[in-house]
């Protein structure tokens, strides 16, 4: 393993101690030039869906939703994640469908993460690693939550809630 990569490994270990806001955006943009020249390790897979599972949880080390997300961070973990998800166990890469896939369809995602999101789940879908029936029930479930909020809003019921992400 290449020392450099080693060294940012060593920073994405420490920084799962330490609450989102306090991440070195930095490292992602690093880690996923070096994923995409082909240097992982393989801890890798894992490691980063543990960041990604830290950070769109929310929560801070006492288990406690004090914080908001920094911005971009969720973008690059997600682009790493896409470039290193074919190494996942069969069952982390089905929790990060379910996960993904509960995101979307209730449009808690923020906006600039929503391509990256569903670029992973294509990607889980291309390498036979989703569950093509969930993937089909989030669609589903996406669009419908658009049809209703999108009818509120036309019908000028209320404000388009969750529009505006």
């Amino acid at each position: 393993l290449d020392l450099p990569l080693r060294f940012l490994v060593h920073v994405i270990r420490e920084s799962l101690q330490v609450n989102p806001p306090d991440w070195r955006p930095g490292v992602w943009l690093l880690l996923e030039e070096f994923v995409a020249q082909g240097m992982t390790d393989r801890t890798l897979p894992e490691l980063v869906l543990d960041a990604w599972n830290r950070f769109d949880g929310g929560l801070d080390l006492e288990g406690e939703k004090s914080y908001s997300r920094p911005s971009g961070i969720g973008l690059q973990i997600l682009s790493v994640l896409e470039l290193v998800l074919v190494a996942l166990p069969a069952s982390r890469s089905k929790q990060l469908e379910a996960n993904l896939c509960h995101r979307l369809s209730s449009l808690a995602l923020p906006a600039d993460e929503v391509r990256n999101a569903l670029r992973v789940l294509d990607k889980l879908s291309a390498a036979g690693m989703s569950c093509r029936s969930e993937l089909h029930s989030w669609r589903t479930s996406l669009w419908t939550s658009l049809e209703r909020r999108l009818l509120t809003y036309v019908r000028g019921n209320g404000s388009p809630t969750g529009l505006d992400r």
